[in-house]
This record gives structure tokens, C-alpha cells and sequence, in this order.
């Protein structure tokens, strides 16, 4: 129960920014300059915003996949952990990493790091078949890295230009939480 109250909530702002009168990436969207200096808030908005209803069902039908595959495997707060390190990790990346990428919107990045945060969560607990595992690691991987050679706006799933840097960084974000949350385990008593 508890984790779906946030889900829902991300669902309903993301409904509610994405179908708003207006362009919504000078609305709401992340714009390289102004999301740094003059109008911080849009680091925030940018990932509940998304170009069109198709790009807004593609994102919400990944987040409640992910957040049902963690309700039965997982944590509500490792999940959300995930999920933020993801967002941390791309937008860190949008700002400093040179992507060239001027306009951002969407949860992709962020389900990314959700998605391989699962994934090696899995590994490390030996839950399954961990060949199959280290498979879907890796195939997680192979897609974001040879999403880097696209270049930036192709279409991608539902027509919706991609960004793949952003796919990246967020993947990143979640390996990193996996690893940071798999050291904090072993640390506890116990």
C-alpha cells in the first residue's frame, strides 16, 4: 500500500503537467541554461512532463511494472532510493555531462535506474536464475550504451525522440544505488 501512494502520485502530476494547455517543454521541461541558473524548479517538473499522451502511458505503464516487480521482491524505500539515484544521476548528467542535449522531459531515465537496480538486486540475492539474471543486466546495458550512438531525437518506442544519454545516466544511477545498498547490507548486525 504505501508504495503504490507515491506511484500514484507521480502518475496524477504527470497526467496533470503533460496535458496542461501549453508547450510542455517551455512549460515545464528541463532547458539546458535555465534549469541550472533561473528557474530550478524544472529539474523536478521535466521528469513528470512527457511530449504526449503515447510518451505519458509508455513511462506510467513502466513505473507500475517496476513498482509491482518490486512490491513482491523488495523494499518500498529501496525502491524510491532507485528511483532517485536514477533521477540524481541524470540530472547530474544532463547538467555536467556535455550530452548536447538542450530539452528533456519524461521518467525513462529514471525507470532505467529502477530497471537495473532490480536486476542486480536480484543477482546479489540469488533470487531465480541468476544466468538469466546477468543476461537481462546485460542486455539492459547493450541497449543504453548502443542507444549513445543514435543521434539525439531519434524516434524511438511510440515515435518519441530519445535522449539517450538520459537512458544511461539513469541506468548508472541505479547500478550505483544497487552497489551503495548492497554495501550498507553487509554492514548492518546481524
Amino acid at each position: 500500500m504505501v508504495l503504490w501512494l507515491p506511484v500514484g502520485a507521480i502518475s496524477i502530476a504527470a497526467v496533470l503537467f503533460t496535458l496542461w494547455p501549453g508547450d510542455p517543454v517551455l512549460n515545464y521541461g528541463w532547458i539546458e541554461g535555465l534549469a541550472l541558473r533561473q528557474e530550478p524548479w524544472r529539474w523536478l517538473t521535466a521528469h513528470l512532463t512527457h511530449l504526449n499522451p503515447s510518451h505519458l502511458l509508455l513511462n506510467l505503464s513502466a513505473l507500475f511494472a517496476l513498482a509491482f516487480i518490486c512490491r513482491r521482491q523488495s523494499s518500498t524505500p529501496a525502491f524510491w532510493g532507485a528511483f532517485g539515484f536514477g533521477l540524481l544521476a541524470l540530472d547530474a548528467g544532463l547538467a555536467w555531462g556535455g550530452t548536447g542535449i538542450q530539452w528533456y522531459l519524461g521518467l525513462s531515465g529514471c525507470l532505467h535506474g529502477v530497471f537495473a537496480w532490480l536486476v542486480l538486486r536480484g543477482i546479489a540475492e540469488k533470487r531465480g536464475h541468476r544466468p538469466a539474471l546477468w543476461l537481462l543486466f546485460a542486455l539492459g546495458l547493450l541497449k543504453t550504451w548502443l542507444e549513445t550512438g543514435l543521434p539525439l531525437g531519434s524516434p524511438g518506442l511510440a515515435g518519441i525522440p530519445l535522449a539517450p544519454a538520459a537512458h544511461l545516466f539513469g541506468y548508472l544511477g541505479g547500478c550505483a544505488w544497487a552497489l551503495i545498498s548492497l554495501v550498507g547490507r553487509d554492514r548492518e548486525p546481524g
